[in-house]
């Protein structure tokens, strides 16, 4: 008897309960979403995903909560936004530009004790550098290099803005800085960056008082990829920045994130 009731109890079909809410209510609802409640209000249900997947959600947040969108940079202004793939990214970027809780959590993210440790085992796909003079009227020289979380080959990206990108780019989520990191050094002289770094993996990373007590000294190990990420720093590729005035890890969304496409 034991053994037919258990049987008779998988066999049992499990019943939903609730009810199914027309998604005009939800575009409805949407309407008193503010932007740092987004994720909360699509986690709902599948209803609430939806509409946070529509362009009518992205642009009702571009025109109530960006002030004077004619000032922000060219790609994110109002007669340009629409243009091509990857409307979401482009509004939450013009977000954090304007929307002042977001602006406020860009400076509260700059503090000069920001661990680095994330960046690790990562892989270096560019460096660049330029001279820039900071609000103080300090003249530094940026050192910029830029990381993936999986290598180029590994990722097989399609170029961006190519035919066959925009044949299969989502409209309205297509982001092709998704994975990456920017870690931009402020440098208070100019340092020669060996190149061959570009491609290899970045496999230490430290933030230590400079020579002169006065600044910060980063000092990067990169080496070529293995499998089973058991490196030597000896055998590595060394790269010591010092004095560094200041640094800062920046994700796509960043206001200063060096966006090349735009």
């Amino acid at each position: 008897m034991r053994k037919e009731k258990k049987s008779s109890l998988k066999t049992q079909p499990i019943q939903s309960t609730g009810t199914v809410y027309p998604i005009d209510l939800w575009f409805v609802l949407s309407c008193y979403i503010v932007p740092e409640q987004v994720q909360t209000f699509a986690l709902i249900c599948q209803g609430a995903n939806t509409v946070v997947n529509t362009k009518k959600f992205w642009m009702r947040l571009y025109w109530c909560h960006c002030v004077n969108p004619w000032s922000l940079p060219d790609r994110l202004q109002p007669d340009r936004i629409e243009s091509r793939p990857g409307l979401k990214n482009r509004i939450i970027r013009a977000l954090f530009h304007c929307y002042e809780p977001l602006k406020y959590r860009v400076l509260a993210n700059t503090a000069q004790n920001e661990s680095l440790d994330h960046l690790q085992f990562m892989n270096c796909s560019s460096i660049w550098f330029k001279q820039m003079i900071l609000k103080k009227q300090t003249k530094v020289w940026a050192f910029y290099f830029k990381f993936a979380k999986k290598s180029d080959r590994e990722q097989h990206r399609l170029r961006y803005l190519s035919k066959e990108w925009f044949d299969k780019a989502d409209f309205i989520n297509a982001n092709p800085e998704l994975d990456y990191f920017v870690l931009q050094v402020n440098c208070m002289n100019f340092l020669l960056v060996p190149p061959s770094a570009i491609g290899q993996i970045l496999t230490s990373i430290f933030i230590n008082l400079s020579q002169s007590m006065r600044h910060n000294c980063v000092k990067m190990i990169f080496h070529n990829f293995r499998s089973n990420r058991k490196y030597k720093p000896s055998n590595g590729l060394t790269v010591t920045l010092d004095p560094v005035f200041d640094y800062r890890v920046m994700q796509w969304w960043h206001p200063l994130y060096p966006h090349h496409s735009d």
